[in-house]
């Protein structure tokens, strides 16, 4: 997967009427998916003032996306009075640090595995990268799936020739995927 930054699509859940009657609170949920790199967070507005509130990690899908959630509760006069609740989106850094950076992030995601102590490791033109990849998580089918990315600057990007992720495990021949900047859409 090739890609640069993607805006994450977000839907607010708004809260069940039987907990407002029987708790007296209003608990929004909001959840943000299909974004890129992982470092957006979640935030929340009501009647235009900010309120603080924790969102989930960066959640890495099949598709080599992210999704967050956050969830914010309210006592009920706060939502019967209030004109607006939003959830924003943000890169933890600014759009024009994203521009300036000049940076290339690769996402290998590998799946259907099993036993679940695969690893993945990446090469850049044939050498080695030191990169942390995810412990295998257990899908729904009893197999695994694992995820790793790695960023390059754009003058590495650009001179590479190739860059490939190896699934390995011991005592079995690595599994490799390849990709080539001429494969990438600008």
């Amino acid at each position: 997967m090739c890609t640069g930054v993607t805006r994450p699509k977000v839907s607010v859940l708004p809260p069940s009427s039987a907990e407002i009657s029987s708790k007296k609170t209003a608990t929004l949920v909001c959840v943000a998916n299909k974004g890129f790199p992982s470092d957006w967070s979640l935030s929340w507005k009501v009647d235009g003032s900010s309120r603080s509130q924790e969102s989930s990690a960066g959640l890495l899908e099949k598709d080599g996306l992210y999704s967050w959630s956050s969830s914010l509760t309210l006592s009920e006069q706060e939502w019967m009075e209030s004109v607006s609740v939003s959830c924003v989106t943000r890169p933890k850094v600014s759009s024009a640090e994203i521009s300036s950076k000049k940076t290339a992030t690769l996402v290998c995601v590998a799946n259907k595995g099993f036993p679940s102590d695969w690893s993945l490791s990446w090469k850049v033109d044939g050498s080695s990268r030191s990169q942390e990849s995810s412990a295998g998580l257990l899908e729904k089918d009893g197999l695994y799936s694992w995820s790793s990315s790695l960023t390059l600057s754009e003058q590495e990007w650009m001179e590479s020739v190739s860059v490939s992720c190896e699934a390995t495990r011991s005592g079995q021949p690595a599994l490799t995927g390849h990709v080539t900047r001429h494969q990438c859409s600008e």
